[in-house]
């Protein structure tokens, strides 16, 4: 546990670019791959793994988030560094669908000890299926400090207060406002109370 929570917090500070990652219950896998993966989509991840020099890995980290490939892999290199721990990272490529590669891979022998996903309506068959953790049962101190500091905005839950999950990719959405085109429709002299409005408004106003 004490490892995963030094590599929490890694992937939290590196990979800050929301997708959550959830802690699998079954913490022994190991695997023989090679330095590149192929993705479900048929390319291939670049600095994919980390691999020891007996051809096994420590844990195995499946990462949904393609566009963070690049980041993630970093930290778990320095985490490597640090602690001499050897780790498999797979990262999907960005917009692939991950639940059938997802769930081969936790069908495998060698199922991820940490993976992430991409919506709610996953997570009920990982807690049925007994390989989410419930992070509320965090036994390390440092570990539990970090559970502590999620925002229950962001918990990886169904239930509104059982949490599931670490975020770790943490996405920005935006707009782009024709002022010409309102001035048009409203008249230009409404174009600044209207831009006021809108950057104001609530999701149920839009």
């Amino acid at each position: 546990m004490k490892r995963m929570t030094r590599l929490a917090s890694l992937l939290v500070a590196a990979a800050m670019a929301v997708t959550l990652m959830s802690g699998c219950t079954n913490s022994n896998s190991t695997k023989t791959t090679t330095v590149a993966e192929t993705t479900a989509a048929g390319a291939t991840t670049a600095a994919a793994t980390t691999k020891a020099s007996n051809g096994k890995f420590d844990f195995y980290i499946f990462n949904t988030k393609g566009e963070n490939a690049v980041a993630l892999q970093a930290a778990v290199d320095a985490y490597s560094a640090k602690t001499g721990e050897n780790i498999k990272v797979f990262s999907l490529g960005a917009g692939t669908n991950s639940s059938d590669t997802l769930n081969t891979e936790m069908n495998s022998a060698n199922m991820p000890t940490i993976f992430s996903i991409m919506n709610l309506q996953e997570l009920k068959g990982w807690v049925e299926g007994g390989y989410a953790l419930d992070l509320s049962k965090a036994a390390d101190p440092a570990f539990k400090t970090l559970v502590d500091a999620i925002p229950a905005n962001l918990y990886l839950t169904n239930d509104g207060t059982t949490n599931y999950g670490v975020p770790y990719n943490v996405e920005g959405y935006g707009y782009i406002v024709d002022t010409l085109m309102l001035a048009d429709l409203f008249g230009a002299d409404k174009v600044t109370a209207i831009l006021a409005d809108i950057k104001t408004a609530t999701y149920a106003e839009w």
